[in-house]
């Protein structure tokens, strides 16, 4: 993309969903309604009210503190404390409460929509469910609802500075107060991981190495904070997108950072122990 251009929608989906795509551990959204292919649009995160279930039976395990930490961010940034204030007596302290602040969310990542499926039945759901962050369960529950699932393949892109918006209605889309300047120059994945995923996805195919997956999925809670994390996780969607990788196997420690993992090809980066 080497002309400028802005974006002016967009669109809403759970925060926690959000947080995965741009994480890199999902490509795909669940949208209220069908999305044309290459419609591009920021994506704006939304409240728990966008759910139909709880957090803990919509979400697979293994993402069910990610959505969590997220909405409870989403939350956080609506807030703010009120100052604290003298008190007569010199032992307590006022209880500061709850403000609400500008009523603002922050959008981080853009997306253009590269397939959009829909979805009439149930008998697909559960290896859908193996490759995304939903449960069984939740996507049962739309498609009762909504008799139908559209399933948006999206290519997320980080905005070069995150944008503070005002909050919106949880329409499936939103107008931003002014246009956004975008550009494909940090991709959340590659071309040739999001091409892989892309494909396993249609073609609903298990879960080649689960237990790298697993062990992704654990560092892409520690990434923000943590730069080693960072650059393992990094790694880890590397091998992932190679078939060369030749992943052989997973020997259990007493928790993930003491695993040991044993490929064709030698990557000494993999002693996860000095990771914490």
């Amino acid at each position: 993309m080497n002309q400028i251009v802005s974006l002016s929608t967009a669109l809403c989906l759970p925060a926690p969903d959000i947080e995965a795509l741009i994480q890199g551990r999902t490509i795909a959204a669940l949208p209220k309604k069908f999305i044309r292919p290459e419609q591009q649009f920021t994506l704006y995160p939304a409240n728990s009210s966008t759910v139909p279930l709880s957090v803990e039976r919509y979400y697979r395990s293994n993402f069910i503190k990610t959505a969590q930490n997220s909405f409870t961010e989403l939350t956080s940034q609506k807030l703010l404390l009120q100052p604290k204030q003298m008190s007569l007596f010199a032992d307590k302290e006022q209880l500061q409460l709850p403000l609400l602040a500008g009523q603002t969310v922050l959008i981080k990542a853009w997306a253009r929509c590269e397939f959009c499926q829909i979805i009439e039945n149930s008998e697909s759901l559960a290896a859908l469910s193996s490759l995304t962050i939903w449960t069984r369960e939740a996507l049962e529950e739309i498609l009762t609802q909504r008799n139908n699932i559209f399933l948006a393949y999206l290519r997320v892109y980080y905005l070069p500075k995150a944008i503070e918006v005002p909050v919106k209605e949880n329409s499936q889309f939103v107008a931003l107060p002014q246009p956004v300047a975008i550009s494909e120059i940090k991709p959340v994945l590659s071309d040739r991981t999001f091409a892989l995923r892309k494909h396993q996805l249609k073609t609903l195919q298990p879960p080649q190495y689960p237990e790298l997956e697993e062990l992704q999925n654990a560092l892409a809670q520690l990434s923000h904070t943590n730069l080693s994390a960072k650059q393992l996780e990094e790694d880890i969607k590397i091998l992932l997108a190679s078939p060369l990788a030749g992943f052989v196997g997973r020997e259990k420690g007493d928790d993930w950072r003491s695993d040991r993992f044993y490929f064709l090809r030698d990557f000494p980066m993999f002693s996860t122990e000095q990771y914490g």
